[in-house]
């Protein structure tokens, strides 16, 4: 707003609404993305709105932009990956470290003969090995298919079967309240795989041909070098494929763009994370991976710390120990929220929270006990609360209140914003769409 010479937050929207396509113009550099090749138009509408095509002529990577200009440069040993297990084990990557593993499965990945446009599904827990795959299929050009873990065999085949995955990353077992349920492997039967170990949560794998060979991830990636350069894609080359609940009928496959997934940036109120002290937290209750763990806070370098397990194990207060991590952003379901005020009801009392800068939700609506609880509770008014809405089908926000210190209370949003992530998802929504 100062670089633009805009004095308050509603001539900011006005602007935004008025001039479309300057202002995402100016938004894609105000977060920095960086270009392979610079974009010719940063929309282009005339085929319709529906029909909206985003930065085009540009060439970009989110790959490169989420994580390898970090591992080259100053952020190369700043933490990326903050992981803790249900028993309280804890894993990290730097940049660097993350970006190596990455490299190597992403050459792993190209000796299987994969085309970009070809899908690789991901059946996996909240582990740090998620980010390695999603990443090495990014470099790659591959589509991304992420299927919530918890599913059981119907789901997770259907969407085997309209995704068309070549291959398919999954766990051998999930870990809940210090027990182990093995993850289904009838819908596994006939496609190529790569198998988390049973031995380790924290995710050794291993890996299938074509031909339905299983192979341990260390065996796969063993030899494998340890540099693999991203590719550089077109604005609307496919990046993720992400199916709706299926509630209402068949699961319908969102196809997000390479553009679209790094426009989503300035689709919310982005936290700023661009000091190395400061620690977004994702909070995994469904055994998914959000959005803004593989793109925005990785964009500005922020490191995203993972939890898998239900936040009252061994006790209510496990998220409040984990905030102690000197967390700055955390994120938290309703749903979340009201069981720990059943458990856990006079709030986080005792705990150092003072590290918290912002506060989020999204997923599902706030009754005002929970939401008067979460607010006053946790950081004691002190703290404004995101309250974001976006979905599947837009892979970012289009409602988000905007991040001062008043009070907001359920329900409040600040004015909706159109972006590539919402003026033309309806270009790709559609079952069986054809890839290639």
């Amino acid at each position: 707003m100062r670089r633009l010479g805009i004095g308050t937050y509603r001539d900011f929207i006005r602007y935004s609404q008025e001039h479309l396509e300057e202002f995402w113009d100016e938004m894609v550099r105000e977060v920095a993305i960086e270009w392979f090749e610079p974009f010719e138009q940063a929309l282009d509408a005339s085929r319709g709105v529906e029909w909206a095509r985003w930065f085009t002529g540009g060439k970009l990577n989110i790959a490169w932009n989420c994580l390898d200009r970090h591992a080259n440069g100053a952020a190369c040993d700043r933490l990326a990956v903050i992981w803790e297990g249900e028993d309280g084990s804890i894993r990290t990557l730097t940049f660097s470290e993350l970006r190596r593993e990455t490299d190597r499965l992403a050459n792993a990945l190209r000796a299987l003969d994969l085309a970009p446009g070809d899908r690789v599904a991901l059946y996996m827990p909240m582990v740090p090995e998620v980010f390695m795959i999603l990443y090495a299929c990014f470099k790659l050009g591959l589509v991304a298919v992420p299927i919530f873990s918890g599913f059981g065999y119907g789901a997770t085949a259907v969407r085997l079967q309209d995704s068309g995955a070549r291959v398919l990353f999954t766990s051998d077992f999930l870990e809940r309240r210090g027990r182990r349920s093995r993850c289904s492997r009838k819908p596994m039967r006939r496609w190529p795989r790569a198998v988390p170990s049973s031995g380790s949560s924290s995710g050794a794998t291993r890996a299938a041909t074509s031909r339905g060979i299983d192979v341990w991830w260390h065996d796969f990636v063993a030899g494998q070098p340890e540099q693999c350069a991203a590719l550089p894609l077109d604005s609307e080359a496919p990046g993720l494929l992400l199916y709706t609940s299926g509630t209402t009928g068949r699961p319908k496959g969102a196809v997000h763009t390479q553009c679209r997934r790094a426009g989503a940036d300035g689709q919310g109120d982005l936290p700023d994370v661009r000091s190395p002290a400061r620690r977004p937290l994702l909070v995994g209750l469904r055994h998914r991976l959000d959005d803004g763990a593989v793109g925005d806070y990785r964009e500005l370098g922020g490191a995203i710390m993972l939890y898998e397990g239900p936040p009252d194990d061994p006790t209510a207060e496990r998220f409040w120990q984990m905030i102690e991590h000197r967390v700055t952003t955390f994120g938290i379901s309703p749903t979340a929220i009201r069981l720990l005020m059943r458990k856990a009801g006079s709030g986080p009392d005792g705990f150092d929270l003072g590290s918290l800068r912002l506060l989020g939700s999204t997923g599902e609506p706030w009754d005002e006990s929970s939401y008067r609880w979460f607010f006053e509770c946790v950081r004691r008014g002190r703290r404004p609360i995101l309250n974001v809405s976006g979905g599947t089908e837009i892979i970012g926000c289009f409602l988000a209140r905007w991040a001062d210190h008043r009070r907001a209370w359920p329900r409040t949003f600040s004015t909706r914003r159109a972006g590539p992530c919402e003026a033309s998802w309806a270009t790709w929504c559609a079952p069986n769409r054809r890839l290639r």
